[in-house]
């Protein structure tokens, strides 16, 4: 399946155990690679306000359907906002 950043922004990303963590916000490429990053999650209500992003690393998505982005339980550690990345 291919998809554009405009079909995937505001899609839904929850963790593989079901709990949501917001919306996709943006998407970090590296320019030299040309390799995706990581996926910015935004949880907050209107955008620059009440805004909290997560920065999850791609290596954590484990699937991106067209209704939501699937990423590891590991993605989020217990207690943090900080993202996992290995």
């Amino acid at each position: 399946m291919q998809v554009n950043s405009k079909q995937l922004a505001g899609t839904h990303v929850v963790t593989r155990g079901g709990q949501s963590l917001g919306k996709l916000a943006s998407l970090d490429l590296d320019a030299d690679t040309g390799h995706l990053v990581a996926i910015h999650v935004s949880s907050g209500i209107v955008k620059g306000l009440l805004n909290d992003e997560l920065v999850i690393a791609w290596n954590q998505v484990m699937e991106i359907t067209p209704e939501k982005i699937i990423v590891s339980d590991t993605a989020i550690p217990v207690g943090s906002s900080a993202v996992a990345t290995a």
